[in-house]
């Protein structure tokens, strides 16, 4: 049997798994970089070109200057960038276990005290819309696929 595949993952992988946050997580957004450089530079193989596409239209959906801004350590850009990582890592691990790991307790209280309060509002905002959509989908299991 002689099958074909695509070796790279898929354009709803590549926009919702491997380069979500990239507008808030630096380190993402130097390895996007890196590897859209990359495809750029490399064999014009089919494969290739459909994945530089598909980045290219993951970067249109951000304000690359935004991005810029993250990239050059805009004071206030990497300031909120900071807050929203952080707010989404403390978010999951309150859904997760309960309570905030030791690590992300001690990054977060060390920051100013007026951001300490803007990460704490923004990890709750973010639980509790988790929480909403959690008790929305155990309502309606209708849309669910697989589920009867």
């Amino acid at each position: 049997m002689k099958s074909s595949y695509n070796p790279f993952p898929s354009e709803y992988e590549l926009k919702y798994i491997i380069w979500e946050g990239i507008e808030y997580n630096k380190e993402k957004l130097i390895k996007f970089i890196e590897r859209y450089d990359e495809l750029k530079s490399s064999s014009k193989k089919k494969y290739h070109k459909k994945e530089l596409h598909i980045m290219d239209e993951i970067l249109k959906e951000h304000d690359t200057k935004n991005l810029e801004k993250l990239l050059n350590n805009d004071y206030e850009y990497s300031r909120w960038a900071t807050m929203e990582r952080y707010s989404r890592i403390a978010s999951s691990e309150i859904l997760l276990d309960g309570k905030y790991s030791k690590k992300t307790f001690k990054v977060i209280s060390n920051l100013p005290l007026s951001d300490y309060k803007l990460v704490i509002r923004r990890t709750k905002e973010l639980v509790k819309i988790l929480q909403e959509v959690t008790t929305e989908s155990e309502q309606d299991t209708s849309k669910i696929p697989g589920v009867k």
